[in-house]
């Protein structure tokens, strides 16, 4: 097992977790994976692949470790890195943590977001808001405790899961 296997690389809680690697690792590679969650990681190939990954990049390259970022889906990305077959993730949830060691400080605190059309009146208030609409999540994300709650007592039709791939229209690997 390399000196940072199963660390997660989380855009919640991430920091002082880069000392810790950057002085037992040398030479090096550091494989982090995610889906696309723009602006913590985006498209591998692109100048700006998002700040999480540009930060890793600056922290980790100067010191000789390549830094390895790659799109893979989310649930699987979470299974690589309990199996320790990648080093990290980027953007990892609490509740995501379990079987991974996370670090103490936090490098963004995303806000979850409930968008509904334009000409739609629907606001959320509660999850009790939630009775009449059908809401889409993604496979194996995390909002907050009471909607992820919600979510798992209440399947298709009200739940529609998507899968979180990467869109094939990007170029990206799936």
């Amino acid at each position: 097992m390399r000196p940072f296997s199963r660390y997660i690389f989380s855009s919640f809680v991430f920091g002082l977790w880069f000392g810790l690697v950057a002085v037992t690792a040398s030479a090096e590679t550091l494989r982090l994976r995610a889906d696309l969650w723009l602006p913590y990681n985006g498209d591998p190939a692109a100048e700006h692949p998002g700040f999480a990954i540009e930060l890793a990049k600056a922290i980790f390259e100067p010191q000789g470790i390549k830094v390895d970022y790659q799109i893979m889906p989310w649930v699987d990305a979470l299974e690589a890195a309990r199996a320790g077959k990648i080093d990290g993730v980027i953007g990892a949830g609490s509740a995501e943590l379990k079987g991974l060691t996370a670090p103490q400080e936090s490098i963004g605190e995303p806000r979850v977001v409930l968008l509904v059309r334009k000409d739609n009146p629907w606001q959320f208030d509660s999850n009790a808001s939630l009775k009449n609409v059908r809401m889409g999540v993604i496979e194996g994300y995390t909002y907050w405790d009471s909607l992820d709650e919600y979510i798992k007592a209440n399947k298709a039709p009200k739940i529609v899961t998507f899968l979180g791939r990467p869109r094939l229209s990007m170029g990206l690997p799936s």
